[in-house]
């Protein structure tokens, strides 16, 4: 990147705040907290307007991440170049050659690296991955057919149905975008709901909200009361280490026990608030329904700044399809969508 020059962002471990714009809120803007060095231009202007417009954090948070990913991209072609291993483009969608080797045979062998370390087809493709680390290798033979591999579980090697058309691969595209988005909005989010969680009175509104939430008696809800509030339990700074429900049961009981009357009430909204948190995934902005809705526009009532994915839940008519709802009792678990290829 060229060297960045006469921002009033000057430097990584300076603060500035941008100049304002008629109507727009002035935000200090701390690079040393989000760590992003000022000679990244296309950084520098995202969080200017960014910090103009109220999206400060969640800019900083994408920046970060594709950081991450970068670096952990950079460490991994490496480490393959240095094994051996050729590092190629991610294979398009109608590419009938390219396979993993995790669905590959040879001589009735399922293939492992070492045993394909040999093959004139052996490479490896990056993929994003939404845990730690953030970037995974996926290891494939270029040409199975031809290197005598076969499928590792019978019929024939996959094959597509032809190219994509624009449309589906804006669309496909989006879901990429939205689903990065998503997930880092979620960081922001979760770290903005930690502290609204240590305030000592629950707001105003809190009893509202609450009889909303058993009134509804949402999957979310059901969910984490059978589980142990897992992710309540960690906000709200009670040992998470613990499995079983009773466990868990008795390590909320000490928290109360501990807690004054106004603070217990907030401990009880922590809960449904983390047991809604908990549901979300980066199928919440894909199939938006009525609880994340209502939990988002809480937070949202309560000072938290939702980011332009979080907006499409909450720009989203509220439905009751009795189908969403079976759907969701069928799996306790959120059922997130897949990073498109």
């Amino acid at each position: 990147s060229r060297p960045h020059t006469g921002s009033t962002i000057s430097s990584p471990n300076s603060t500035a705040t941008p100049p304002a714009s008629s109507g727009a809120n002035q935000h200090t803007c701390d690079l040393e907290s989000v760590q992003i060095i000022d000679d990244d231009r296309d950084a520098v202007k995202a969080l200017v307007t960014a910090a103009k417009s109220g999206q400060f954090d969640h800019v900083a948070q994408r920046l970060r991440d594709e950081r991450d990913r970068d670096q952990a991209a950079a460490a991994l072609t490496e480490a393959l170049t240095a094994a051996g291993v050729p590092v190629i483009h991610a294979p398009d969608y109608t590419d009938k050659t390219i396979t993993a080797i995790r669905d590959l045979c040879h001589d009735g062998q399922p293939l492992t690296e070492e045993t394909h370390a040999t093959c004139p087809g052996r490479a490896a493709y990056l993929h994003p991955s939404w845990g730690e680390p953030p970037v995974q290798a996926v290891h494939v033979c270029t040409d199975p057919s031809g290197h005598g591999h076969a499928p590792r579980y019978g019929g024939s090697l996959p094959a597509r149905s032809g190219p994509l058309s624009d449309d589906e691969k804006a669309e496909r595209a989006r879901v990429r975008e939205n689903n990065a988005a998503w997930r880092s909005a979620e960081t922001v989010r979760r770290d903005w709901l930690r502290g609204f969680l240590a305030r000592k009175t629950a707001p105003k509104d809190a009893p509202v909200f609450l009889a909303h939430a058993l009134a509804a008696g949402d999957h979310a809800l059901r969910r984490a009361l059978e589980r142990g509030h897992p992710l309540g339990r960690d906000m709200l700074g009670a040992d998470n280490a613990a499995t079983g429900w009773n466990a868990a049961a008795r390590q909320l009981g000490d928290l109360l026990a501990k807690a004054s009357p106004a603070r217990a009430q907030m401990v009880g909204l922590g809960l449904a608030l983390a047991a809604y948190e908990d549901a979300t995934g980066v199928h919440s902005w894909r199939n938006p329904d009525p609880a994340t809705r209502r939990y988002l526009a809480y937070l949202v009532a309560n000072g938290y700044t939702p980011s332009d994915v979080e907006r499409l839940v909450l720009d989203t008519e509220d439905t009751d399809d009795p189908a969403d709802e079976a759907d969701e009792d069928q799996d306790d678990t959120p059922t997130g969508e897949q990073p498109a290829a």
